[in-house]
């Protein structure tokens, strides 16, 4: 085995191996991070954040030399910044970041796409452009932004985070309005997202890659002069180290791969989600354009109504006119019938006093019939007055229109009857109680009064039939009181 791998070949590829793992891992630290670096401003600065294409043509790059690594040729591989460039790059977005900490974003928006624009590769402009136009509610031109990030730069996960929000409130936006016309454009949503203070660089791995060259050169020392005390041993353990890199390697390579079309595809569904809200919008636009056409023809049918009804009131008016006219003749007879009334009860009063004269037996009968008009008008006065202090809420008025001795049952005593009356006239917010369609009967020592009875109040609305029979006063017909209640009908 030995003599199938030199010992030194073996090593530089193992070393070469183990510096490409450190330079992938280490690449997607910084970009999740931001880490700042501080380095001297001599050295070839990169971008913190790289394609994956461009992360693949690095570890393709990488040559292996007896000894040595080939690290420049990586460099040589992603966008590369001189001193100058770095401190222009530098010094125009500080200027960018200051205008937004004066308040001036258009100036701050100005900056950051002209940064775009000369520096596409480098994202943290993008994140502050994006920040800027979502802050002003315009999440179309933040979305673009990003997505214009994302295409300069795919391995970005700031980018991509940013505009997973921005599609998000996009989409929040489109449902809102689809279910709410009344709301806003989709641009009213305010959103925050997060910005860069400064440019993140690779000047910190650039250190560590020639830090783990040293090691490596030294390792590989170590190794040499290790080799003649147990070569076959320390083959074996540095052929099992190769293959576990390989396989770290792979497994890097491939997360990394999963995790793009991952993001690819989460930016295809939520695009596909956002054309859908807006199809959802445009239809719900359409709904509100036909309830506002159906109901200006329901107005103009109302107004046509409204015409017709006119028609017919002016119509009425002309008949009240003409009734009138007839009403006044019909007065006119009705007072000239009177007259003739007059003459006829004239005569009938002589002929009844001449009856009386000749039939002298009697003279004492009274015609109970006279005493009828007297007693029903009095009967529904005492019914209205109960009614009313019922609707007023009085009690002693109300108990006032019942005999000393009334109960509602022989069950409950006259102190729980009224006890019972406090409560019932007092518990309610209101009372209202009509009373119409009057029926009195003469009963001899007592009258009954049959009526419908409305009853209103917070609680109940009914109407029932009702009897009340009154005990005839000796002294005055209209002091007569209530002996029973009862319904007739409900």
């Amino acid at each position: 085995m030995i003599n199938r791998f030199p010992i030194k070949i073996l090593l530089t590829v193992l070393a070469a191996l183990v510096l490409l793992w450190l330079l992938l891992s280490g690449s997607s630290k910084d970009g999740d991070s931001g880490a700042k670096a501080s380095q001297p401003d001599s050295m070839v600065l990169v971008s913190s954040i790289q394609p994956v294409s461009e992360a693949n043509a690095s570890a393709n790059s990488l040559g292996v030399a007896s000894g040595s690594l080939n690290v420049n040729s990586r460099a040589r591989q992603t966008p590369a910044f001189n001193d100058d460039d770095l401190l222009t790059l530098r010094r125009r977005f500080d200027a960018a970041n200051s205008a937004i900490e004066r308040g001036q974003m258009q100036s701050a928006i100005a900056d950051l796409e002209s940064l775009t624009s000369d520096f596409p590769s480098v994202i943290e402009p993008y994140l502050n452009l994006a920040s800027i136009y979502a802050e002003q509610q315009q999440l179309e031109k933040a979305r673009k932004t990003l997505l214009k990030g994302f295409d300069a730069n795919p391995k970005a996960g700031m980018l991509f985070d940013h505009l997973k929000k921005v599609h998000g409130a996009l989409a929040a936006s489109s449902y809102r309005q689809a279910l709410d016309t009344n709301a806003a454009k989709s641009d009213s949503v305010t959103l925050n997202l997060s910005r860069s203070s400064s440019i993140v660089t690779q000047l910190d791995q650039t250190n560590k890659i020639a830090a783990l060259q040293k090691q490596i050169e030294d390792k590989q020392s170590q190794a040499e002069a290790a080799v003649s005390e147990s070569q076959a041993q320390k083959l074996i353990v540095l052929e099992n180290q190769l293959k576990e890199v390989e396989s770290n390697n792979l497994i890097e390579k491939s997360g990394f791969e999963q995790s793009l079309g991952s993001l690819k595809n989460q930016l295809a569904e939520q695009s596909q989600a956002l054309l859908l809200s807006q199809a959802a919008q445009r239809e719900a636009l359409a709904r509100v354009v036909r309830a506002e056409q159906d109901a200006s023809n329901k107005i103009a049918d109302i107004n046509k109504e409204l015409e017709l009804q006119k028609t017919s009131l002016l119509a009425a008016q002309a008949l009240v006119v003409v009734q009138s006219e007839a009403l006044a003749k019909a007065q006119q007879q009705s007072q000239a019938l009177a007259l003739v009334e007059a003459e006829n009860i004239r005569l009938a009063k002589q002929a009844k006093d001449a009856a009386a004269q000749a039939v002298t037996s009697e003279i004492s009968v009274v015609d109970t019939r006279s005493n009828e008009p007297e007693l029903e008008q009095t009967a529904i006065s005492l019914v209205q007055g109960w009614a009313r202090a019922w609707s007023a809420q009085d009690v002693p008025d109300y108990v006032s229109h019942y005999a000393d001795n009334y109960s509602s049952s022989r069950s409950i005593t006259r102190a729980q009857w009224l006890e019972q009356r406090q409560v019932r006239l007092t518990n309610k917010e209101f009372i209202n109680v009509r009373v119409t369609d009057f029926k009195v009967k003469d009963l001899g020592a007592q009258f009954s009064v049959t009526f419908s009875q409305y009853y209103q109040s917070n609680t109940v609305d009914d109407t029932v039939t009702k009897r009340l029979i009154f005990n005839k006063s000796d002294d005055n017909l209209s002091d007569s009181k209530i002996v029973n209640e009862r319904l007739v009908s409900s």
